[in-house]
């Protein structure tokens, strides 16, 4: 319930995008507002809804905007530099996601500050709302929070009219789609590693079952792929698959109940649908159309009348190579006899830095021969289709992870050969060396840009559009079912934030762990 409370090279227009980003990782960017905006939520209407790690995180409905509040492991403590980075999120999402994905599809944060006794009175009220598991963290008392575009509603914009929100509902579909394409010195086995890290979350205890959900079947483009990639995510959403109604979580991994009545009231409408088969079908078309629409042509967006902004196709041409890249289950090395000096292991990569030990590693090329001949298991779909439309948000998100092209093992010794980086916890001052003009994007600046890529979440929300009142200058936003159903909608993506240095040594930790979960799941 509510509580009452223009650039002559491409390479040289990002760095210009985000040379004001990071000057030092504890100070606020260049140019950037010192202060916060004063935001108070006294008299304002919010809910709990939810949190991860490192926020928690509450929707104002009548504003159609979020919060975003950091999280503390002790109580009362005041963090006073806490605006620093507020700004330098703010900065990245203005200076370097909007440019690669779109304006139309990346809001940035408002930078605002909120007294502390109103935060006091939200933990008070949240105490008995948050889960279990996360309450031994506490909101932290600091002096700024982000305020978000609340993208499991429509912008006013969109959905101007009371009456038509009143009589028809809001539906959100948030997906976290991972990691849609994998650096050819990363196929290592015959699975993408979003699968292989399922072995890890059955055995951890964090999921129950393996999911069938892969993100190359997404990102392929191809309809009957991405139909069985839905399919996989409504069977086992984890934490890849939300759905909202008017901004309330009513179906997730979570939220225990069945799809069907959600479909009828979606989808139902003025041709009475009730047929499980006809529903789904329903649901699939309207994400799959809404994943494919190329909205970079509606009008106001930074493609528009933006100058000097690239797309970030132009980061993609020329020397990375990540175009029209095909890999087979023939090509993968996982015959068992091959050894990393037989080939297995980009030759660029130095051995002494070993990120997966090679014993482990041919052990677990061992283990999945002798499973897929036994047939215990079943490759991922490796095959590009390279259907995705142009411009469409998963095609911005995918060139945005091709950026990275050496692959985790050559960004893990470039890590590796930066001593002052070696152990940095916590660290974004890297991106300041974008600063200099002069300056090729390094193995490891493409591998944090792909890294935020592969966390995002996107955002598809829909109301039905009964009486075509949806003015016409917005028809890129309306969506028409086979049966004459319409439908407005739009499209977001969030959690976009930069990844700091540590997630290099993080990730080769986790890969680390997925490899041994692997090879034990299959030998226990």
């Amino acid at each position: 319930m509510p509580v009452m409370l223009s650039m002559d090279h491409p390479e040289n227009a990002l760095k210009s995008g985000v040379e004001d980003v990071v000057a030092n990782e504890n100070e606020p960017p260049k140019g950037s507002i010192v202060k916060p905006v004063r935001f108070p939520l006294h008299g304002k209407k919010w809910t709990y809804r939810g949190e991860g790690n490192a926020n928690v995180v509450i929707a104002l409905p009548q504003e159609r905007k979020v919060v975003r509040l950091r999280k503390s492991n002790a109580a009362g403590i005041y963090s006073p530099g806490e605006s620093a980075t507020f700004f330098l999120e703010e900065n990245f999402y203005l200076k370097v996601m909007i440019p690669l994905l779109g304006a139309c599809y990346v809001k940035p944060p408002i930078i605002v500050s909120i007294d502390g006794f109103e935060i006091l009175e939200i933990e008070a009220q949240l105490a008995h709302q948050r889960p279990v598991f996360r309450r031994h963290k506490t909101i932290r008392m600091s002096d700024a929070a982000a305020l978000y575009m609340d993208f499991t509603l429509l912008p006013f914009s969109l959905s101007n009219e009371s009456t038509r929100s009143q009589r028809f509902p809001t539906y959100c579909v948030e997906i976290k789609p991972k990691q849609g394409w994998v650096p050819k010195a990363d196929r290592q086995l015959h699975k993408c590693i979003f699968c292989l890290h399922q072995y890890l979350k059955v055995m951890t205890g964090k999921v129950e079952s393996l999911s069938r959900y892969c993100p190359l079947d997404l990102f392929s483009g191809n309809y009957l792929r991405m139909k069985k990639a839905l399919c996989a995510l409504l069977e086992t959403p984890q934490n890849n698959l939300q759905i909202f109604q008017d901004g309330n979580i009513v179906y997730s991994q979570e939220v225990n109940g069945s799809l069907l009545p959600i479909l009828k009231s979606w989808f139902g409408g003025p041709t009475n649908v009730t047929e499980s088969k006809k529903l789904l079908d329903k649901f699939y078309f309207v994400i799959i159309e809404a994943l494919l629409r190329d909205m970079t042509s509606i009008e106001g967006t930074y493609e528009v009348i933006g100058k000097g902004m690239p797309s970030c196709d132009k980061f993609l041409e020329g020397k990375n190579g990540c175009r029209g890249v095909k890999m087979s289950l023939d090509t993968l090395c996982i015959e068992p006899s091959l050894s990393s000096e037989e080939g297995s292991v980009d030759e660029d990569v130095d051995l002494s830095v070993e990120r997966i030990p090679n014993g482990l590693l041919r052990t677990a090329k061992e283990v999945a021969v002798q499973a897929l001949n036994m047939g215990k298991e079943y490759s991922c779909n490796w095959e590009d289709d390279d259907l995705l439309s142009d411009n469409c948000v998963l095609q911005r998100i995918l060139n945005v992870q091709k950026m990275d092209a050496v692959g985790a093992n050559g960004t893990y010794k470039a890590y590796h050969q930066e001593e002052s980086l070696v152990g940095a916890s916590a660290n974004f001052s890297f991106f300041s060396s974008l600063m200099d003009s002069a300056c090729m994007l390094s193995p490891i600046h493409r591998y944090l840009l792909a890294a935020t890529a592969k966390d995002c979440s996107i955002m598809l929300a829909f109301q039905e559009d009964y009486d075509g009142r949806c003015k016409p200058s917005l028809k890129q936003h309306i969506l028409q079912c086979p049966d004459g159903q319409r439908f407005i909608f739009n499209v977001g993506v969030i959690d976009l934030e930069p990844k700091p240095i540590s997630c290099i040594e993080k990730h080769a930790r986790r890969d680390f762990d997925v490899y041994n979960a692997y090879v034990n799941w299959h030998l226990c």
